[in-house]
């Protein structure tokens, strides 16, 4: 009896189970269909970050990113190129022909202000510019899949510069549209994007003729999705400062890094147009204009990746001292900064500290070539009856004083803050060099002997003094030799 019990307990606690989940299932409501993406959720963007060091003025560069459509791998993991194929996936999607390649052009895409080069320029469409994936003429509802990958050697004007280098992003992102039949028409209900891994690299070939080169093959599996492809929308703040983004940018991100290696206008190097020079000038009508005034030199090369791409990385910067015209003074050793025998990496950037120099009068000491972004800074040693000023001057930036020319700040030592080299140009295809000056001033204030009644009276009063003294001796002596002659009556 107790058995039978136990087994028709089972059996009742089963069927009330099984009944509350097969009511469980009647009772559900129906998925709620799927809708369109609003328009301005269906435009994409891409974002472009061009990475150079402060002082750099941006290039005239475009960036090229292809769109090439893939499938679920049908023999493993990831994603492959649709026309990989010997033959047709089966149920594989059709062909997508509206997926053209998108470009970003600088500095005319441009997003960020200036004020935010330190890290980096960025670049892309602002809303609602962007590529309207809503106006592709979809074949059919379904999900499709495409790979954005970065084109390479779209700029050979730097390309093939050997003062200038870029890198090209190797990154690869998916980009996945889902299609559905709605209202009597296909229109897109979702969007997303995600990070890509490369298990198998691409092929890339060449263009010809002109036209961009352009990626085969490859196998992609994904890493991350990620929540943002529409355009960003970017506030920038008051008087150039940062801003904000009111709509983030598209997390379909590329960067890219860009560096100068000399100044443009200047690639011969010559002294007499420099990347940089240090000018003295010494004023004041008693004003020693052959003393040589003592100075020490800071100089930090920019912390870029590209820097050893440079054709004079690993080699001494040898400065030499000119006049203003840039003829180098006869007789003047050449400054040089000693490259390091050994760098903490394989890009990292030397620096020197405390490089001693004099400059005299009318003397310069000049930089042939530096990379744009290169820091310097220079102090100039305290110099008795001399007030020392500075003016610091650096591409199209406004000058930078230093110092002061009143005799109140004499014999003071003198140092400019940090600046960075720029390769910045006037107006002009090309521009003029707008060059990298730091002009130090000194101005005497030696005191003047204007006169001997004047300027040595403590002296006149004493030699007056002692000139009576003496006159009055020899007039009391004289009177005493009178009194002792006999007189004759």
């Amino acid at each position: 009896m107790r058995k039978y019990f136990s087994k028709l307990t089972l059996a009742i606690v089963l069927a009330l189970v099984m009944g509350l989940a097969f009511a469980g299932v009647a009772v559900a409501d129906p998925p709620a269909p799927r809708a369109p993406l609003a328009p301005e959720l269906q435009i994409m963007s891409i974002t472009k970050d061009l990475n150079m060091p402060p002082g750099t003025t941006m290039p005239n560069a475009v960036f090229e990113f292809s769109m090439r459509q893939v499938v679920p791998n049908p023999d493993g993991p990831g994603y492959i190129p649709r026309d990989a194929q010997p033959a047709p996936i089966p149920a594989a999607p059709a062909a997508v022909p509206g997926m053209v390649n998108q470009t970003i052009t600088f500095p005319a895409d441009l997003v960020m202000t200036d004020g935010w080069s330190n890290i980096g320029q960025v670049g892309g469409a602002t809303a609602p510019n962007g590529f309207d994936l809503g106006a592709i003429n979809w074949p059919h509802a379904g999900q499709f899949f495409f790979v954005i990958e970065e084109l390479r050697d779209t700029n050979p004007a730097i390309d093939n510069d050997p003062l200038r280098s870029l890198t090209y992003d190797s990154t690869a992102w998916l980009l996945l549209v889902t299609v559905i039949n709605y209202d009597g028409g296909l229109h897109i209900s979702k969007i997303q994007v995600a990070s890509l891994n490369t298990v198998t690299d691409p092929t890339w070939n060449e263009g010809q003729g002109g036209q961009p080169g352009y990626y085969t093959g490859g196998t992609y599996v994904i890493i991350d999705k990620k929540d943002h492809y529409r355009p960003g929308v970017y506030v920038p703040g008051p008087d150039g400062t940062p801003g904000h983004w009111t709509i983030p940018p598209s997390d379909i991100l590329f960067v890219n890094d860009y560096l100068s290696f000399t100044v443009p206008g200047n690639d011969d190097g010559t002294l007499a147009d420099p990347a940089l020079a240090i000018s003295k000038e010494v004023v004041g009508e008693l004003a020693n204009q052959i003393l040589q005034f003592n100075f020490t030199m800071n100089l930090d090369l920019p912390n870029s990746v590209l820097l050893p791409n440079w054709n004079l990385y690993g080699q001494d910067i040898v400065a030499t001292i000119t006049d203003s015209d840039g003829v180098p003074i006869p007789g003047r050793d050449p400054v040089v900064f000693a490259w390091p025998a050994t760098t903490p990496a394989p890009w990292a950037a030397p620096s020197w500290t405390n490089v001693a120099f004099t400059l005299a009068h009318g003397e310069e000491l000049r930089f042939p070539i530096l990379p744009a972004g290169t820091v310097f800074s220079v102090t100039e040693a305290a110099t008795p009856n001399y007030a020392a000023s500075a003016v610091v001057i650096t591409g199209a930036n406004a000058p930078v004083n230093y110092g002061s020319n009143a005799a109140a700040n004499v014999n003071i030592e003198l140092s400019t803050g940090d600046h960075f080299v720029s390769d910045a140009r006037g107006a002009g295809d090309p521009g003029p060099f707008l060059g990298n000056t730091a002009a130090f001033t000194n101005t005497d204030h030696t005191p003047e002997i204007l006169g001997l009644f004047i300027g040595s009276m403590p002296f006149m009063v004493a030699l007056i003094g002692a000139t009576v003294l003496l006159a009055m001796m020899v007039a009391s002596r004289s009177r005493q030799r009178i009194e002792q002659l006999p007189i004759a009556y």
